[in-house]
């Protein structure tokens, strides 16, 4: 028996040094961008909760503003909180618009039919169905916000 072993040349080595770099460095690019993921993941969820928490606390520190947004109750620029309540639907309003941006970036939300995202989709919906000035600034503010986002939140206000 003939041993057919042969050198590789200095091309072919090259070239093999070549291809394990090209591996190493894409398995490097995978892990990075699953890192960068998550991180964008976790960047998100922690804006949506530090923003909830601020709308919360709006509430706990003016329960008189409740209604406003709970109870369906309508305020007309006479009533002195006019200014007030349509300050908090604004940021409210854009507490949602964020939330629904940023659930791009939060795996469980990225799917439209995944539970988590149907329960935010009916979150919100009850968040406008609940509150005329919630629908109002969504009106008066929708040049500020994406198209698809409008449509959205627009799912809770009554059909004009």
């Amino acid at each position: 028996m003939t041993d057919h072993k042969q050198k590789l040349s200095l091309y072919e080595i090259i070239t093999l040094i070549i291809s394990a770099i090209g591996l190493t460095s894409l398995i490097f690019l995978v892990i990075q961008t699953r890192q960068l993921s998550d991180t964008l993941e976790s960047a998100a969820l922690s804006n949506i909760s530090s923003r909830q928490f601020e709308m919360d606390s709006v509430f706990v520190e003016h329960p008189e503003m409740q209604p406003y947004f709970f109870s369906g109750v309508d305020i007309t620029e006479k009533d002195e909180a006019y200014s007030r309540v349509t300050a908090v639907a604004r940021a409210r309003l854009n507490y949602v618009s964020t939330f629904y941006e940023q659930s791009a970036y939060v795996q469980d939300l990225q799917n439209v039919n995944s539970p988590f995202w149907q329960a935010w989709a009916r979150y919100v919906e009850r968040i406008f169905s609940a509150s005329p000035i919630m629908c109002k600034q969504l009106d008066a503010s929708q040049q500020d916000y994406t198209p698809d986002f409008v449509q959205f939140a627009r799912t809770g206000c009554p059909a004009k």
